[in-house]
């Protein structure tokens, strides 16, 4: 290989490496996109808190400043504040919700610590495995004294989360499995129990098992497809990565190829860059079959899932 060939390769190899260094530090900075929305999402429950300690017998404001935030969980915020839903009204500008609270009566004073042990005690895992408690609500509390509350009540932090006040923090039960940051969202991470307590999702619900052999809102069901889920998801992530290596190295080393062609090198370039291409070929082939397989294994599971909570937003 000519010293000009190397010369060239390298360049070619070093130009986009930087490109990829300067992505992932711009992904650090500013977040991946999960963690984008939920930060989005800490910021419309401020708001949402900011609205519900407004004075007078009524409050009226725009869903859609609070989209991230589900009806139910808006109810039970404003509800913490005296706040009762009224009615709604969708215009052509937004969605506008209606609550009213009688003239006089003071709005709900809790000591922290206990209304987080309450809030614990109530907590539910969503169909991902976790609860998200918002520490913003307990900004008197230190960071230990939430720990030391949350340990009590039975709970633990999920994968990697650490509890820092003013942040979201992922809490489990121990022995439960949880969908990870890296993998797409379970089901949309709804409640299961909020479901379970409609009628119509219950009567649903007992016609899908008649009718498939298995209750979508049992937890062990749940529990059992967020394991695969969680399997499925590490092969397919491992293919896709190795996806991306194969097919960003075998792309430059074939431009740089071609760019610089010597017949000295020519053919033996050519060959490991047809190879590295090859291999790209054969990670998104079995990254297509890992998909397959995970959606033929917990599909169902899914699906139904999924309808019973469109059913369940329907009856609000």
């Amino acid at each position: 290989m000519t010293e000009e060939l190397a010369d060239t390769i390298a360049l070619w190899l070093l130009l986009p490496s930087i490109a990829v260094i300067l992505v992932i530090a711009f992904a650090r900075i500013v977040g991946l996109p999960t963690e984008v929305k939920q930060r989005r999402r800490t910021e419309q429950l401020k708001t949402l808190r900011e609205l519900a300690r407004s004075s007078g017998p009524t409050l009226e404001f725009d869903w859609l400043r609070c989209k991230d935030v589900a009806f139910a969980e808006l109810r039970r915020e404003l509800g913490r504040k005296g706040w009762r839903f009224v009615d709604e009204e969708i215009t052509s500008t937004g969605w506008l919700l209606y609550f009213s609270r009688e003239e006089g009566e003071p709005a709900k004073q809790t000591d922290s610590g206990q209304q987080l042990r309450r809030e614990l005690r109530e907590a539910a895992l969503n169909a991902d495995g976790f609860y998200p408690l918002d520490t913003n609500r307990y900004a008197d509390l230190t960071s230990a004294a939430i720990s030391r509350i949350v340990r009590d009540t039975g709970w633990t932090e999920a994968g990697y989360s650490q509890i820092r006040r003013g942040e979201v923090v992922r809490l489990t039960r121990p022995g439960t499995t949880v969908v990870s940051r890296a993998q797409e969202s379970f089901t949309d991470a709804s409640d299961p129990d909020e479901l379970r307590a409609d009628p119509a999702v219950q009567a649903r619900a007992a016609e899908i098992k008649r009718e498939h052999g298995f209750d979508p809102l049992s937890p062990q069901v749940l529990g059992r497809a967020r394991e695969q889920h969680r399997t499925w998801g590490k092969s397919f992530n491992r293919q896709v990565g190795l996806a991306f290596l194969y097919g960003f190295v075998g792309l430059f080393v074939l431009g740089g190829t071609l760019a610089s062609a010597e017949g000295e090198n020519l053919a033996m370039l050519l060959g490991v860059s047809a190879v590295l291409l090859a291999l790209f070929g054969v990670s998104v082939f079995k990254a297509a079959r890992i998909r397959k397989r995970r959606n033929r294994d917990i599909g169902p599971v899914l699906d139904a899932y999924a309808e019973l909570r469109t059913l369940a937003e329907r009856q609000q």
